[in-house]
């Protein structure tokens, strides 16, 4: 068999299999998360409350219209690092002010209603895929009315040490940039430079000849593009406590055929593992 057919059953192959794995995470985010875990994978994600309508229930009660929103308690993470994917509202609180003069406040994460007058009222909280540089608004809409807030993006600065090229995060921690060693077999240290590596930086092993990465559980998240084009990779070790895979993460990473993905993944980019050796994928 020549070499482009080849290629083109294992891009066949792979395509089913990364259509079932994406639409298996999606709904396991649905079933087992609560709703303060929501995926972000699409460039604007709507998120839905459970147990709202998409129209206010009328015929339960007297319709009363929202007059304003407001966010009195803003979410406890408000800065980002670059290329974040999951974006957290855990302790934020919406403030939904009626035209009769009363206000309701929803708590996000605990509260899966909002019941006013026996009406149903849906609430949606539009944010980014990720995040870059420059502040990211949040939008939070009700009944016709919206207000927002914006998210902040922490850039860090560009450093080396030894073969390792690496840039700092929020807190302090930093994420690997870039790899200009010749070893075939790496292990990503848990620090560098005395600071926690907490993140694969995006396009940061880009057609490096290596054969096998094996990543620290400090590792939170692997940016987009991080492996691609390792023609020559055959194994990466993930460890728990990883919950961000990007964008083409090991798309062409043609000889690849042994991963695991932890339970603690909570974002597969698309095209993650396009064009790899994998036939079957352990979660």
């Amino acid at each position: 068999m020549d070499i482009t057919k080849r290629r083109s059953e294992m891009t066949k192959k792979f395509t089913r299999f990364s259509l079932f794995f994406a639409t298996l995470v999606a709904v396991g985010f649905m079933v087992l998360t609560s709703p303060s875990k929501v995926r972000a994978d699409e460039e604007i994600q709507t998120f839905e409350l459970t147990g709202c309508t998409d129209e206010p229930s009328i015929n339960k009660g007297t319709y009363s219209s929202v007059s304003s929103i407001e966010i009195p308690v803003k979410p406890t993470k408000m800065t980002y690092n670059e290329g974040d994917r999951l974006i957290d509202f855990s302790g934020m609180q919406i403030k939904v002010n009626f035209d009769d003069g009363v206000s309701k406040t929803f708590v996000y994460g605990v509260d899966d209603d909002l019941v006013y007058n026996g009406s149903s009222y849906y609430i949606r909280v539009y944010y980014p895929n990720g995040v870059s540089i420059g502040n990211k608004t949040v939008e939070i809409h009700c009944d016709g009315k919206e207000t927002s807030f914006d998210l902040t993006v922490f850039q860090g600065k560009e450093y080396t040490s030894g073969f390792w090229k690496y840039k700092t995060l929020v807190g302090g921690d930093i994420e690997i940039t870039g790899y200009t060693g010749s070893d075939l077999n790496i292990s990503v240290p848990a620090k560098i430079a005395n600071k926690k590596v907490t993140a694969i930086g995006k396009s940061a092993f880009y057609e490096k000849n290596i054969q096998s990465i094996t990543l620290p559980s400090t590792i939170y998240a692997i940016r987009d593009c991080a492996f691609n084009d390792c023609v020559k990779l055959k194994k990466v070790a993930l460890k728990s406590g990883i919950k961000e895979i990007g964008y083409r993460t090991f798309e062409n990473c043609m000889v690849l055929n042994d991963v695991s993905i932890p339970a603690t993944v909570r974002y597969i980019g698309d095209y993650a593992f396009e064009n790899t050796a994998i036939s079957q994928c352990t979660i």
